[in-house]
């Protein structure tokens, strides 16, 4: 089972949220830190939590269409997670070249309309067995 914590509810100075997350990680949870880079990001978080995976906020897919920096810096998130045994997952992938882009910065894990829109489960089970995807 995965836990997601959106980084707003983060604060370097919260030891509650520090305990609670480190006590889901002996029970054997897997923490995700959501909405990455959403607002005001702090890098503090990935090393003041110990999160098994980093997800993207869409805000960065969008925004290097725009902006050119947003690429290489989305590069250097990516790799510094990978680093740090931090499982990279951008959210908000919509189209082939999206795709494409995170496949060439090594992005482990993307979700988002490209692959498909919400479906029930047992459908969505289907769906992926038919396209030979594994389950985690």
């Amino acid at each position: 089972m995965e836990i997601e914590i959106t980084e707003s509810a983060m604060d370097n100075k919260n030891s509650i949220l520090q305990e609670e997350v480190a006590k889901f990680k002996k029970a054997g949870y897997h923490i995700w830190i959501d909405d990455f880079g959403s607002g005001y990001s702090s890098l503090n978080h990935l090393f003041d939590h110990d999160f098994d995976v980093l997800k993207l906020d869409l805000e960065f897919l969008q925004t290097i269409e725009k902006q050119p920096k947003a690429a290489e810096l989305m590069r250097h998130i990516v790799q510094g997670a990978v680093d740090m045994g931090v499982h990279p997952l951008q959210e908000g992938v919509e189209s082939e070249e999206h795709f494409k882009f995170l496949q060439s910065i090594k992005c482990e894990r993307a979700q988002g309309f490209y692959f498909s829109r919400p479906m029930p489960l047992e459908e969505s089970r289907a769906f992926t067995r038919n396209k030979g995807l594994e389950w985690e």
